[in-house]
């Protein structure tokens, strides 16, 4: 069933919207410090009472960020209204004060539910035994039919989402069991175990059509639990909504079925917040538009993976700038174009670098049209090799000037070298990929298999295969002839230049490259010294609307 939350203010979205709908999940992500917090607290305060028998039932029960997780040893004992009642006011007396389940201030102020949850969990199992035991006559025994309580899908849910260890009931008490070991109290839980025991609890006591507001709910949870925790609590509680405030971009990231907006910050005046909807038309990775309306700071797109020491080296090199990981060369390309379409959800310019590869000028002026920006170096591995980069690890590795001009001589040769023996190949890469890029730039019309078969012919003879070969071979030539080590790492496609770099200096690999990284990082020099190798952002960015 279709929901809609009301906001405070309109977004700031092309087409403004007042109400976010969605169906049983909404997350809405920002970063530290847009107001995030402070937007849920409004959310809680505001929203309506619902249509319920209970005149106090309010349709959001928001759980705060700054909540207890301390496990009492034991739950009271409580008719199932009043304990019911007691959790709806977040176990702050007989009043909610300022609309809000905590005492105090309702941001900085603590959540502390858990005796109320506990009470409510077995004021439930009660209600339902007496009135299981009730519906049965005196007289001759009768079949009872049994009702699973809630302490009872708690256990079952727990030992499917922690396996190997149990939930036994004592009276009043909750005790907890590992692989068959001695029962011991709930209260030497884990801070992920009572968190995970807290959230269950919670979703099976909030009533038909009620919202759950969980603030930071990756808070405490191992990332293999968080999934799979939130993915089992929507599922057994259809009947109930879920609205998650995170700046936990992964875990926004895995609500796939959710719809997302971002708090990109908060006037205190009003208050009034800078919100939007992320778009669902995007065609790159969720995980990656989060990451980027996340952030504040102009970005770039690289090639690779997050985490690799590529990623370090343009993290240290633009630090200023927000790095993302986009994969491939084409995922590059593709984010930058998105997130140009989508320019009015961000602050930040965009714009992507990727190795230079085999691409031509021509290619590379229309890249640079579209924001993509080409190292000038044939792959990121080339930086590390390059010379600024070599004289810097050469210096920290206490070689005087002479003695690193004569490796680096020595690291050129050996470079030349490896173009060299690898000549026939290179050229041949270069110029396949210049066939293939003119090929499919190709306009082939036609309106039978004939015409198709001609358009095609034509496209591979106006394809001059020839001259993209000497081209090819020029380059490479030239750059074999000029023994300059520049032309030769632009030239060169071959991931071991940094290692012949690394071994003309007598020091490992991962050394050298931490060693270069860290220069990059700390030495304003060498990053000048660098400019032309990496790209100048502004120019890509400058081509921005």
């Amino acid at each position: 069933m279709s929901k809609h939350l009301r906001m405070p203010n309109a977004s700031s979205d092309p087409s403004p919207i007042t109400h976010i709908p969605y169906e049983q999940a909404l997350v809405i992500v920002g970063a530290n410090g847009s107001g995030k917090s402070r937007l849920g607290l409004w959310i809680e305060q505001n929203a309506p009472t619902l249509n319920s028998p209970r005149h106090d039932t309010r349709s959001v029960r928001r759980i705060s960020a700054n909540r207890s997780t301390r496990l009492n040893d034991g739950a009271q004992r409580a008719a199932r209204e009043d304990a019911e009642r007691s959790l709806e006011r977040g176990g702050s007396g007989p009043i909610m004060l300022a609309n809000s389940r905590i005492a105090e201030d309702g941001v900085i102020g603590t959540l502390d539910d858990f005796l109320p949850v506990l009470t409510a969990l077995f004021a439930d199992r009660d209600a339902e035994a007496i009135a299981m035991y009730g519906s049965v006559p005196t007289g001759e025994p009768q079949l009872m039919v049994r009702k699973e309580s809630k302490l009872e899908q708690l256990q079952r849910l727990w030992a499917v989402l922690m396996p190997g260890r149990e939930i036994a009931v004592e009276q009043y008490r909750l005790l907890a069991r590992r692989g068959g070991s001695h029962e011991y109290s709930a209260t030497y839980m884990s801070d992920g175990e009572r968190t995970v025991l807290y959230f269950i609890a919670h979703a099976l006591l909030a009533p038909p059509g009620v919202t759950l507001l969980i603030d930071e709910p990756e808070l405490h949870l191992h990332e293999s639990i968080q999934t799979p925790l939130w993915d089992e609590l929507e599922a057994v509680r259809p009947d109930v909504g879920f609205i998650y405030i995170t700046h936990n971009l992964a875990f926004a990231a895995s609500r796939t079925r959710a719809s997302c907006a971002i708090v990109k910050g908060m006037e205190v005046s009003g208050p009034t917040w800078d919100w939007q909807i992320v778009p669902r038309d995007t065609q790159i990775p969720e995980a990656i538009v989060l990451t980027v309306l996340g952030s504040r700071r102009d970005t770039i797109f690289v090639e690779g993976t997050a985490g690799n020491l590529d990623e370090e080296l343009y993290r240290a090199a633009y630090p200023t700038h927000f790095i993302v990981p986009a994969g491939k060369c084409d995922s590059v390309i593709q984010a930058v174009q998105t997130f140009r379409t989508h320019a009015s959800l961000h602050r930040s310019a965009v714009v992507g670098i990727i190795d230079l590869d085999d691409r031509d000028d021509v290619e590379l002026r229309a890249l640079r049209s579209q924001g993509v920006l080409a190292l000038g170096v044939a792959q990121v591995e080339n930086v590390f090799a390059s010379e600024p980069v070599f004289r810097y690890v050469a210096t920290q590795l206490t070689f005087d000037e002479s003695d690193a001009k004569a490796k680096l001589l020595q690291a050129t040769t050996k470079l030349s070298g490896i173009l060299t023996s690898q000549r026939d190949l290179i050229i041949s890469k270069r110029a396949l990929h210049s066939v293939k890029r003119k090929f499919r730039g190709a306009s082939i019309v036609s309106r039978n298999d004939g015409e198709f078969y001609s358009g095609v012919l034509s496209s591979i003879i106006t394809t001059d295969a020839t001259a993209a070969y000497l081209a090819a071979a020029k380059l490479v030539d030239d750059a074999i002839a000029s023994a300059s080590h520049a032309q030769i790492l632009r030239a060169l496609r071959n991931k071991g230049a940094v290692g012949v770099a690394a071994s003309v200096l007598g020091v490992s690999l991962d050394n050298y490259r931490r060693i270069a990284t860290t220069g990059v990082r700390t030495s304003a020099s060498l990053r000048n010294a660098l400019m032309g190798i990496l790209p100048d952002p502004s120019r890509g960015a400058a081509t921005l609307e």
